[in-house]
């Protein structure tokens, strides 16, 4: 039997840091991009779409949709994971024209500006 005690999130917007929409052609592309990264560490990724509601800079109140990719890793996996996560979330951000992007390990949540 294997274990893989450690979850990991990762949440790729659908919109830019103005509120413009991304093109599809354009979010697919990256998803596809990260969800390869992630399944080389941990063989496989989950796939999930959600609404997203968050504050701007400039104190605006945004909702977005978003794609959650979630993997789960053993605990030898998890450092590669945690450095290719941070990796991955600065690579959203300058792609998709993001003011910030938001990683979660175990329950503990980190934003990448």
């Amino acid at each position: 039997m294997v274990t893989l005690a450690n979850r990991a999130e990762l949440y790729i917007p659908h919109s830019d840091a103005a509120g413009t929409p991304v093109s599809f052609a354009t979010v697919k592309a990256v998803t596809d991009k990260i969800a390869a990264e992630l399944a080389a560490i941990a063989g496989g990724c989950t796939e999930s779409l959600a609404q997203g509601r968050y504050v701007t800079d400039s104190g605006q109140l945004l909702s977005e949709a978003i794609r959650i990719l979630t993997v789960y890793a053993s605990d030898t996996q998890l450092a590669e994971l945690q450095t290719k996560l941070a990796e991955l979330a600065e690579t959203i951000r300058a792609e998709l024209a993001q003011e910030s992007v938001m990683y979660t390990v175990n329950n503990v949540a980190y934003i990448v500006q």
